[in-house]
C-alpha cells in the first residue's frame, strides 16, 4: 500500500494515495463515489493507468478517513463547496499542471463540476455512472428520502446506516442492489476480497458525516455548467443503472461540447464490475485519443 497524503483545505482534512509518482504525462485524478473511499480504485484499476500514468485515488469530502471541518453543518455542504475542495486539493497534490479527473458516481459528478468550474486545471474527464442531478433511486433515494424526513430525518438515518454495516452479509446484499447484473459483479476476479476493503471502510464512515450527502445532493443541479466543459469527456454507464438513470448520461454527453457516451448493456451502477473487459477497453481507447 502506497504512503497516504494527507491534505488540509479550507479546514477539511482529506487524504489521496499516490500511485506511479516516477511516471511523466499527464496525472489523472480519480474521485471515489458515495460510501466508498479512497481504497476503492487500486485493485481495479484500467491497466493503461495502473502501468503508464502517474495518478492519485482522492477522497470525498467526510468519507473516511477524510474528516469534515469541526462544527460542519449540513447546510454548509453545496456543490460549490464540493467543487471548491476537491479542486484545491488536486492543486495541492499536482500544482498548476491539468490533469485528466475521473469520477464514479458522486465522483464524477465532482469531476464534471471541477472540469466547468476550473477548466485550465483539467485535461479531460471520464464520467463514471455520473451525474448532474442528485436526486437518486434504488437504495440510495430511500436514503436519500430518510434523510430528508424532518426533525426524524438524522435518527433515521443513522439508524439505517448502522443496519447496513452490522454485518458483512448484511453490506454485500446491499452492494447488490447497485447492480443490474449481479452475478458478473459476485464472480468479479477476488470480488471477495475487493469486497472486505469496501466493507472494512464503510464501517469506519460515520453516519454523521455521510447524512449532509444525502440530504443535500437530493437538489443540486449542475447542468448549466457542462456547456463549458471544453475539454475531451468520456461519459461512461450501465444502461441499465437502479441508481442514476442513465439518460442524465446521455443528457452530460450532449451538452459536453466534446462528449463521448458509452452505455454498456445490462449493467448497472457498478460497470467497472459488471462489464469489466467492455468498461477496461471503452477507457483504454479513449486514453490514446487524447494522449
Amino acid at each position: 500500500m502506497e504512503a497516504q497524503i494527507e491534505l488540509d483545505v479550507q479546514g477539511h482534512r482529506l487524504f489521496a494515495i499516490p500511485f506511479n509518482e516516477d511516471k511523466g504525462g499527464i496525472p489523472a485524478v480519480f474521485i471515489h463515489g458515495i460510501t466508498a473511499s479512497i481504497n476503492f480504485w487500486e485493485p481495479i484499476q484500467v491497466p493503461v493507468f495502473r502501468e503508464r500514468f502517474r495518478w492519485y485515488s482522492l477522497s470525498l469530502p467526510g468519507h473516511y478517513p477524510a474528516s469534515f471541518p469541526g462544527g460542519f453543518q449540513s447546510e454548509s455542504l453545496t456543490a460549490d463547496m464540493i467543487i471548491e475542495v476537491l479542486a484545491e486539493s488536486i492543486r495541492k497534490l499536482v500544482g498548476e499542471k491539468p490533469v485528466i479527473v475521473v469520477g464514479h458516481s458522486t465522483g464524477g459528478f465532482a469531476a464534471m463540476g471541477i472540469a466547468g468550474r476550473y477548466p485550465d486545471l483539467v485535461a479531460g474527464v471520464i464520467s463514471i455512472s455520473g451525474f448532474v442531478q442528485g436526486r437518486w433511486n434504488g437504495a440510495l433515494g430511500l436514503l436519500q428520502r430518510i434523510a430528508s424526513l424532518g426533525l426524524l430525518g438524522p435518527w433515521l438515518f443513522r439508524t439505517s446506516w448502522s443496519i447496513l454495516v452490522a454485518h458483512h452479509s448484511i453490506y454485500r446484499l446491499a452492494a447488490g442492489l447497485y447492480a443490474k447484473d449481479r452475478r458478473a459483479l459476485y464472480t468479479y476476479p477476488d470480488f471477495e476480497d475487493r469486497f472486505d476493503i469496501v466493507y472494512r471502510d464503510a464501517k469506519r464512515l460515520q453516519a454523521d458525516s455521510l447524512f449532509p450527502f444525502f440530504k443535500r445532493l437530493l437538489d443540486i443541479d449542475i447542468s448549466d455548467k457542462l456547456p463549458f466543459i471544453s475539454v475531451p469527456t468520456l461519459v461512461i454507464a450501465g444502461d441499465s443503472d437502479p441508481i442514476v438513470s442513465p439518460e442524465q448520461s446521455c443528457a452530460i454527453a450532449e451538452k459536453v461540447p466534446k462528449g463521448e457516451l458509452h452505455l454498456l448493456e445490462g449493467a448497472g451502477h457498478l460497470p467497472m464490475f459488471e462489464r469489466a473487459e467492455k468498461y477496461n477497453a471503452v477507457i483504454e481507447k479513449w486514453i490514446e485519443g487524447i494522449t
